[in-house]
C-alpha cells in the first residue's frame, strides 16, 4: 500500500486549486516524516527572535502550507495544525529557528 502527501496552503484554504501531491510513500512513517518536515520548514523560516510560541503558531496557520496524509490513520490522525502548535513551542523554547536541524 502506498502513502501519499498531499499540501494545500492555509492560505489558500478549500481552494482545490492549490492543493498538490507532494510524494509518495512505501510506509506510513515516511510519509509522517515528510508531513512534518514540511511543518518544520515552514516553521523555521516564519521564526523570528523573541516571538513567542502562540504567534509562531498563528503565522504558520494563517500563511503556512498544510500537509496530511492519504490514507490517513482514523485512530490515529495526522494534524499539521496540532504538530505546528506543538513544534512552535518547542522552537521558541529553544530560541532557533532557520539554524535549527
Amino acid at each position: 500500500m502506498s502513502y501519499f502527501v498531499f499540501t494545500e496552503e492555509n492560505e489558500h484554504y478549500m481552494d482545490e486549486g492549490a492543493r498538490r501531491r507532494h510524494g509518495e510513500y512505501e510506509t506510513r512513517e515516511e510519509a509522517l516524516a515528510a508531513a512534518r518536515m514540511i511543518v518544520d520548514s515552514d516553521l523555521r523560516a516564519m521564526y523570528r527572535p523573541g516571538m513567542s510560541a502562540e504567534s509562531l503558531c498563528l503565522s504558520y496557520r494563517r500563511y503556512g502550507t498544510d500537509a496530511y496524509v492519504v490514507p490517513d490513520d482514523e485512530q490515529d490522525r495526522f494534524s499539521a495544525w496540532d504538530y505546528a502548535g506543538d513544534r512552535s513551542r518547542e522552537i521558541c523554547r529553544a530560541g532557533r529557528g532557520n539554524d535549527e536541524g
